[in-house]
């Protein structure tokens, strides 16, 4: 999109193309934050709606970014708080083909021929890097296990504390459990999951498909933290930012940039990778499935903000 086809009389006019748009909104304007252009500069525009505004679709709040200073990304958390890093890295998938340095597709199976209903296997094959969106895909139809699923990690196994911002469009299909997650072991996980199928007991039952946080618990004394948040109405057809911070002590759940959880019990204390997968497993009391026809967890970006540890 060029600024000089977009519609308003007010936009600063540009020759630059857009790469990606934020927006924060009330009821009187529509603020343009930040619009990042691929030239490397950022531009700030205002403008008041009309009816053309809708040929931009709808709008999400996001999280602002983090600020560089000696070195360091100080990032300020939803309580008023702020946390540092020392690594910064991006993830957007406008125009790509393959997966980016820094990413690696899974391919590795769980359960066997004994794992009842299904066990599910994660393919290379099935994350697909198309369309602006790196596509986390379980083909449809399936009825045989091990289930096909994907799943994508980060090459850095190393990560202690993070903020990590993933924008994503979740499928419609039925059958499936969308996984944005830490972890380096059973006992040292946090979650942000979303059910697609809104018949799994673990959703409320009224038809509604909820978020799901967890801090998993970190031992057999405790029962970790879990919470259920609204998911945005339009999670399978709106883009939104979906993000998670991890510090000492501490773990904080966010939607669009507005804090939703904050847990404080079973917080992980090693380092680790950060994970995206979409799977199934036939299981009743979660992901239910397979689905009946491809589904697919399309993430168009992801900004991490993190630090590195051995211990």
């Amino acid at each position: 999109m060029i600024l000089e086809d977009l519609p308003s009389p007010n936009f600063i006019r540009s020759a630059a193309k857009i790469v990606e748009i934020e927006y924060d909104v009330d009821q009187s304007n529509v603020q343009i934050t930040a619009a990042f252009v691929d030239d490397g500069t950022t531009i700030y525009l205002e403008f008041i709606p009309s009816k053309s505004f809708s040929a931009f679709g709808k709008c999400f709040g996001t999280s602002p970014a983090a600020t560089l200073s000696g070195g360091v990304y100080n990032v300020a958390l939803g309580t008023g708080e702020t946390a540092s890093y020392t690594n910064a890295n991006t993830f957007n998938f406008a125009g790509a083909s393959a997966l980016p340095a820094g990413l690696v597709a899974s391919n590795y199976q769980i359960g066997d021929a004994s794992t009842k209903p299904y066990s599910r296997t994660f393919l290379p094959e099935d994350v697909i890097v198309s369309g602006g969106y790196m596509q986390l895909k379980i083909p449809g139809g399936q009825t045989i296990a091990p289930l096909k699923c994907a799943q994508v990690v980060t090459a850095a196994s190393n990560i202690k504390y993070a903020s990590v911002r993933t924008t994503a469009i979740f499928s419609s299909v039925s059958g499936s459990c969308h996984g944005i997650f830490f972890y380096a072991n059973d006992t040292q996980e946090l979650d942000i999951e979303y059910l697609t199928n809104s018949s799994s007991t673990a959703t409320p039952g009224d038809g509604s498909k909820p978020m799901q946080y967890t801090n998993q618990p970190t031992d057999t004394t405790t029962n970790g933290a879990h919470a259920t948040a609204p998911s945005p109405s339009d999670a399978t057809t709106v883009a939104h930012e979906y993000r998670m911070d991890w510090v000492a002590g501490k773990t904080l759940f966010y939607l669009d940039g507005v804090l939703q959880k904050v847990f404080t019990v079973s917080v992980p204390s090693v380092p680790g990778p950060w994970m995206w997968n979409n799977w199934a497993n036939g299981s009743p009391y979660w992901s239910t499935g397979p689905p009946l026809s491809d589904n697919i967890m399309k993430i168009s970006s992801i900004v991490m903000y993190y630090n590195t540890s051995t211990v």
